[in-house]
């Protein structure tokens, strides 16, 4: 057989076969103790290949958070970050990895430009990070710090896949026209902090980014999902591509909400969601019903970071099966792929202690 010309990152967990979901998908849960328990190599595998296979799980039995501040709210998710896939990405402005959303907070007065801050206002469907180059966010964490919900989520991989099949025009137009995404960051001030004085300070920041919606790899296949409305810029495409641009996107939305494809998620309090950002949409999540404050605390980590945290792991692999870590932090990860295996079986799906589905 000839020799395999390796070139490229080769990211690992772009190995792990994808499944397509819609609204009756069963999804998997871990247990956050279990996650970060001494010797569990094989669970956080298992952690990081269910997202690279489904693209979201949900992590129960999180601390209690000591309280509600902005550092103390998010300690909890930010150890538990750390420990699973390593330094989380940072926005160029704020002093926390992670961000906060809650009614009584700094924020409240900026209501009306924090639209999406606003837990009591409804919210389309959509990626984050859309406006910024790249969208930085591979894994989005989710911890509900205060008050039980019920989210919503979409599997953006699944409804383009669709969109190819039931509408290829659209389909082409989605992933090579380009849409402008941008936003004008004024919620934190000079030292980091959550603020509001309005738009001219010194912790103003701005980001925008031009994109298609539906994002492909030199094969075709839908690579990354980025979108959303909320954050969505002026259209600055050719008359003629003005119309049918239009039309697809309508169309594109329309499915996004489809209640085929939209999966309700219950989020208990003390509870993790995390996502693939590149793929999985998801919108507002209901009230708590009894009343509680609700209190939602965010971070993410690059793939980049993600993936040589799976890299550990697989080189771990082979150097409990008698291979030197001399030799295994110099193989590429072409060669890692090949020499490991993946613990999920893509033929059984199985499962490892401290997996449920729910």
């Amino acid at each position: 057989a000839p020799t395999k010309e390796v070139k490229g990152m080769g990211y690992l967990l772009d190995s792990i076969p994808k499944t397509l979901w819609t609204a009756e998908y069963t999804m998997t849960e871990f247990n956050a103790r279990d996650l970060l328990a001494p010797g569990a190599d094989e669970l956080n595998m298992a952690f990081l290949e269910t997202l690279a296979r489904d693209g979201f799980c949900t992590i129960t039995n999180m601390p209690k958070p000591e309280s509600l501040e902005v550092d103390d709210v998010g300690s909890p998710l930010n150890e538990l970050a750390h420990r699973l896939v390593g330094k989380l990405y940072q926005h160029p402005r704020r002093r926390t990895a992670h961000g906060v959303m809650r009614k009584k907070m700094a924020t409240a007065a900026a209501a009306d430009h924090l639209s999406d801050y606003n837990l009591a206002n409804p919210l389309s469907m959509h990626t984050d990070h859309a406006f910024i180059d790249g969208a930085p966010g591979y894994l989005q964490f989710m911890l509900q710090a205060q008050g039980s919900v019920v989210t919503k989520i979409c599997d953006g991989l699944a409804v383009a896949e669709y969109l190819r099949h039931a509408d290829p025009a659209a389909f082409a137009i989605l992933s090579t026209v380009n849409f402008t995404h941008s936003l004008r960051t004024i919620h934190y001030d000079e030292n980091g902090d959550y603020c509001h004085k309005g738009s001219e300070h010194g912790g103003v920041f701005e980001d925008c980014n031009t994109h298609p919606i539906i994002q492909l790899n030199d094969k075709g296949e839908v690579e990354k999902v980025a979108h959303s409305e909320i954050k969505r810029g002026v259209c600055a495409l050719p008359y003629e591509q003005y119309q049918p641009a239009m039309e697809a996107y309508v169309k594109w939305m329309r499915l996004i909400e489809d209640e085929r494809f939209v999966k309700r998620v219950p989020w208990p309090e003390h509870s993790v969601i995390v996502c693939d950002n590149h793929r999985v949409l998801h919108g507002r999540a209901t009230q708590p019903a009894d009343g509680t404050e609700r209190c939602m605390v965010w971070a993410y980590a690059t793939k980049y970071i993600i993936d040589t945290r799976y890299r550990l792991l697989r080189q771990r692999q082979l150097e409990k099966a008698g291979v030197s870590d001399e030799w295994t932090t110099r193989l590429p990860n072409q060669l890692i792929n090949d020499m490991s295996t993946p613990v999920l079986s893509p033929l059984t799906n199985q499962k490892r202690e401290g997996m449920n589905d729910s």
